[in-house]
């Protein structure tokens, strides 16, 4: 058999989903990004050069990096995907995952697609909502 190049999953996104954020809404959204995945806040070096990704359009970019980071993959070891869920809905909300939520999203959890839920959750009304108007 021939070697198995294997491919990372792709990422669905809304197509009306936006690409581009103002520097307050790209602090927001870093700020989530930091509760959900590290729980804790961002330090302020990491915040600029995170809000500087945000506003360059490379959101995709920060998320997959900070998955893969090591203080992420601690942090989540040991972890239920049902409970990692409600650790980004707190995150990003500031609640826990609802059931609309677990039946969307338990299925990416379980097959470890984090990135992909957390843009999701971003890209939501609920949270464009947050942002300041």
């Amino acid at each position: 058999g021939g070697a198995e190049m294997k491919q990372a999953p792709l990422i669905d996104v809304d197509p009306a989903a936006r690409t581009s954020y103002s520097r307050s809404d790209a602090e927001v959204v870093v700020r989530a990004l930091y509760r959900a995945l590290l729980q804790r806040d961002v330090d302020r070096e990491n915040l600029r050069a995170a809000v500087a990704e945000v506003q360059q359009g490379n959101l995709e970019t920060l998320v997959g990096s900070m998955v893969r980071s090591v203080e992420f993959l601690e942090r989540r070891g040991g972890v239920s995907p049902e409970d990692l869920l409600d650790v980004f809905y707190e995150g990003v909300f500031s609640r826990p995952a609802d059931s609309s939520g677990v039946r969307d999203y338990l299925g990416l959890m379980r097959s470890g697609r984090h990135a992909d839920v957390l843009l999701r959750l971003i890209r939501s009304a609920e949270f464009e909502k947050r942002l300041p108007r």
